[in-house]
């Protein structure tokens, strides 16, 4: 017998305790997991002699393999990892189901040394049910992780904006269910009038019943506030509700009974509030009121080499955003972990969620390959996602090669499918191009990317930039969806000045002052335009390490971006208390015309 050198007698209390829960339960396997990365090497067995003679590191989940081997270099190829399960109390009447909420960048499942699954879209959830392959007692799990960069795929190797952080990025769980009719519900919230929502479910199932009861539950006056009795998987009906908003994220319980033969089944409950964020001759409204977006981009990072952020310092995160002023929030690159929604949700953050497409090849995109990749890729991500209420825009990608008339097709057949699934939702993408992008007609919201007075130009450039997207698509609302610059934490110069087209490409000040005069100057300017623009998003909110090498001049440790208006570390740089000032000075001032 193979022997693992690893306590389990965590894992047997956890299962002592979903055994003899009565609802869908969880045993969270995040600890002593066997390690070992291969390179390229692909080949091996998961049984026998593999298992048996490999020098195994023990790690915790989350884990990456992305540790540095210098500044600018990652681990790119296959990560083995290696559980065992001691003495499951396996039962023929539960399902068994082995979850994993997000791999980078894609994941091979094994029990027992039987293959179970592959999935390949990096970050999203995914899960195996595993009846067939458990036995009593021991059960090995074993999960090969590949975070090699391909051609033709989301991400593709255009991808460099970020590091890569090869492995079980999220948690892992076993879920027991004894029996659940309900397996998951996808909700919309369609705003009618004050106070009135019209509600529409979508619900998979996995056995037979004869009626559904819907009640929502007020959660501050403990009350069923409304109840509704349906008798197929989709159904709709008319909601009397608080509007959830950033001001007021009042959030409901909504409770989902099969019945059958008269008696009722488990239950299945998500929380969510009533909102829609839509738009209407060019302006952007949260239901019945205009909405200015003032929002700011963040990473799902931590520090270089320890990436992983716990659940509390996630909410540390969002409560320095909502204290600084935001309303908004842009999830960059890729889709984070449920908690993030979850605290957005709490918070009063609106969301813009994006697929991983950054900068993904144009010819890949219109292909029906890529078309098909990304249409699943936003099924998975809406199926996930689309509960949560402070969910207002569903990105299809960033800065790809929007100004070939071709890449039309990707974005019109993407926006087409998510229409299809999730019509009570916005749908953009994030373009570079200004008024040269050939695809913004199939998109609800035009969002762009402008670093004028950074990379490119000065900020005067902002206002003739709109202009000339308003002539073209005035119908459509516009937001700036990135600008920022970067800022060496602790680096100060007082007598920093904006930069001209020419100094902002050969002599760029990496100041935290210029970073605070930058991004307020910045807002000033795109506050001007305020008719034809309606909303912006700095970026970001954090350092974070991206694999292109960055000037030396920028930074002590080169693959670092630094224009987080925090450092990796979380320190605040002096563009905290400036952008916090400018959005208070502005609140309740934005204009509606």
């Amino acid at each position: 017998m193979i022997q693992f050198p690893f306590p389990v007698y965590t894992l047997k209390l956890l299962f002592i305790f979903v055994y003899f829960t009565t609802n869908p339960a969880f045993a969270e396997l995040l600890q002593n997991w066997n390690f070992k990365y291969t390179g390229t090497d692909s080949s091996f067995s998961v049984t026998g002699e593999f298992l048996k003679n490999r020098n195994w590191q023990i790690v915790q989940i989350p884990h990456t393999y992305n540790n540095f081997v210098s500044h600018t270099d990652q681990w790119a190829g296959y990560g083995w990892y290696v559980h065992e399960i001691e003495d499951l109390k396996y039962d023929k009447i539960c399902s068994y189901n082995l979850l994993f909420e997000g791999v980078c960048l894609r994941a091979s499942v094994f029990v027992n040394g039987n293959y179970v699954g592959k999935s390949n879209q990096p970050y999203l959830p995914f899960k195996f049910k595993i009846n067939s392959f458990l036995r009593k007692g021991k059960n090995i799990i074993a999960v090969r992780i590949d975070n090699t960069i391909k051609e033709n795929d989301i991400p593709d190797v255009n991808c460099n904006g970020w590091w890569l952080y090869g492995g079980i990025a999220r948690n892992v769980s076993l879920e027991i269910d004894s029996g659940s009719t309900i397996e998951n519900v996808l909700t919309r919230t369609i705003f009618v009038e004050s106070g009135t929502f019209d509600f529409a479910a979508d619900l998979i199932t996995v056995n037979g019943f004869d009626s559904i009861l819907f009640l929502v539950n007020d959660l501050n006056e403990n009350r069923v506030i409304t109840t509704y009795v349906a008798r197929g998987e989709q159904f709709s009906c008319r909601v009397n509700a608080q509007e959830w908003s950033p001001e007021n994220p009042v959030l409901y319980r909504l409770d989902f009974i099969p019945i059958k033969n008269n008696k009722r089944g488990k239950v299945f409950s998500i929380k969510r509030g009533f909102a829609q964020f839509r738009c209407e001759n060019g302006l952007l409204y949260l239901n019945n009121e205009c909405i200015y977006l003032k929002g700011i981009g963040r990473h799902d990072v931590a520090t270089h080499n320890k990436p992983f952020l716990s659940d509390s310092a996630c909410l540390w995160d969002l409560v320095q955003i909502k204290k600084m002023g935001f309303n908004f929030l842009r999830i960059a690159h890729f889709p984070q972990r449920k908690k993030i929604y979850e605290f957005c949700d709490s918070l009063g953050l609106l969301v813009m969620d994006e697929i991983p497409a950054w900068k993904t090849d144009a010819d890949f995109l219109c292909s029906k390959t890529g078309i098909k990749a990304a249409s699943d890729y936003v099924e998975n991500l809406i199926s996930d996602h689309g509960n949560y209420v402070s969910i207002a825009l569903w990105s299809i990608g960033n800065e790809f090669k929007s100004y070939k008339k071709s890449i039309g097709e990707y974005v019109k057949e993407v926006t087409g499918k998510i229409k299809k699934i999730d019509s009570s939702r916005l749908v953009t993408y994030c373009s570079y191009f200004y008024q040269f992008d050939k695809a913004y007609t199939f998109v609800d919201v035009i969002s762009v990317n402008e670093y004028f007075g950074w990379f490119i130009g000065s900020i005067e450039l902002i206002g003739p930039m709109l202009k000339g997207i308003h002539e073209q698509w005035p119908e459509k609302p516009i937001i700036i969806s990135e600008f920022g610059a970067a800022a060496n934490y602790g680096y100060y110069n007082k007598k920093a000045q904006l930069g001209g087209s020419l100094q902002c490409i050969f002599k760029k000040d990496f100041s935290e002052d210029h970073q605070a005069l930058y991004l307020t100057s910045h807002v000033d300017e795109i506050l001007k335009y305020q008719n034809i623009c309606r909303g912006f998003t700095i970026w970001c909110f954090n350092d974070f390490m991206e694999s292109r090498i960055r000037e030396k001049t920028q930074t002590v440790l080169p693959g670092l971006n630094t224009m987080g208006i925090f450092s990796e570390d979380r320190n605040r740089k002096l563009a905290f208390a400036e952008v916090q000032k400018i959005l208070k000075k502005i609140a309740g001032q934005e204009k509606c015309e």
